[in-house]
């Protein structure tokens, strides 16, 4: 679908269009685009009208993947931005799709948690909540987000059941698996109004309406949510400066940031069991100190594009400045801000 195409609207007036095609409102752009599913767009334009989607990472046919792994098999993050809640053997991936396999005796739950703005936005909106599966299988339902149901918007399909939760005001989309029974996922999509834009029927096969996105695009919204930068010896992540207070020694480190996170403070660790080597490069270099992956942060704190992250060392000097550098390539430092 060309926006060019496409007319476009004020954000106050979403709430009672049909056919709403943006998350974009939430981001605060302010104009979002809208276009008329018809069979006339359709053969006008050649192209079947996509909407936005406001899950993340949600097309499994190449997702992003910076935990590197290809199969999961513990509770919490596997691809960016979807963690096997409960009742999991394994999310697997494989080529053009993911498999949820539950285990023998319980449900498998795999869930993706909105943004707290994006949750709050939703509400009192109608959605669209969409899945492909390999075996040419289609789901979708379509409703209001209510203000204060815990669970709602569910919908069965052949081997389990898609919904959306409200928790504490954030809204989440779960996908399961009937325990002893497996998925195999090819995409998901939640999407504003009351027609699904994830896939159309071309003879029996269903068919995406959108080509993989683009993975430079995709990567940039997970970073929102989590930053891994590192993996190699001597590679520069960030600068670093020694000062005191009181009587004690602190070490701020400093690391840009590609995109603004979220508004929170993110948990900060160093991934393996290498260290962070510190660089004195004023007459010099030299390494002056290391922070262990053992180590935790006395503070951190998020500006617009930049994450300042402070650790006590005792016995480094005061007044020092440099560069940070990973000492091998496994150590990675992480600043993780998922739900």
């Amino acid at each position: 679908m060309k926006t060019k195409d496409l007319p476009k609207i004020a954000a106050g007036q979403l709430a009672d269009s049909d056919c709403l095609l943006a998350d974009c409102a939430a981001q605060g752009t302010g104009l979002v685009p809208f276009a008329v599913l018809s069979d006339y767009h359709i053969k006008r334009t050649g192209v079947w009208p996509s909407n936005p989607n406001l899950l993340i990472n949600a097309d499994f046919r190449n997702p992003v993947n910076r935990n590197g792994q290809s199969e999961y098999t513990a509770s919490g993050y596997t691809i960016d931005r979807w963690r096997i809640w409960s009742g999991v053997e394994s999310v697997t991936l494989h080529n053009g799709y993911i498999t949820l396999t539950a285990l023998d005796n319980a449900n498998g739950y795999y869930r993706q948690t909105l943004s707290e703005n994006l949750s709050e936005y939703l509400f009192g909106k109608i959605v669209s909540l969409s899945f492909l599966f390999q075996n040419n299988e289609f789901t979708t339902i379509t409703g209001t987000i209510p203000n204060g149901t815990i669970q709602f918007l569910q919908t069965l399909y052949s081997k389990g059941a898609i919904f959306m939760r409200n928790e504490n005001g954030v809204l989440s989309v779960t996908i399961s698996a009937q325990p002893a029974n497996f998925t195999e996922i090819i995409a998901a999509k939640l999407e504003l109004g009351p027609v699904q834009t994830l896939a159309h029927k071309e003879g029996d096969v269903w068919v995406l309406n959108d080509p993989p996105p683009v993975k430079s695009v995709e990567l940039a919204k997970c970073q929102e949510y989590q930053f891994v930068v590192g993996g190699g010896n001597n590679r520069h992540i960030g600068t670093f400066e020694i000062g005191t207070s009181g009587n004690k020694i602190f070490t701020r480190i400093a690391v840009t940031l590609p995109t603004t996170q979220r508004k929170s403070i993110p948990a900060v660790k160093i991934l393996s069991s290498g260290s962070l080597r510190l660089v004195q490069i004023a007459n010099q270099i030299k390494a002056v100190g290391t922070i262990s992956s053992t180590q935790q942060p006395e503070s951190v704190f998020l500006s617009e594009n930049c994450c300042y992250i402070t650790y006590e060392t005792p016995g480094l000097t005061a007044g020092m400045t440099g560069m940070v550098d990973t000492t091998n390539v496994s150590t990675f430092l992480c600043i993780d801000n998922n739900l």
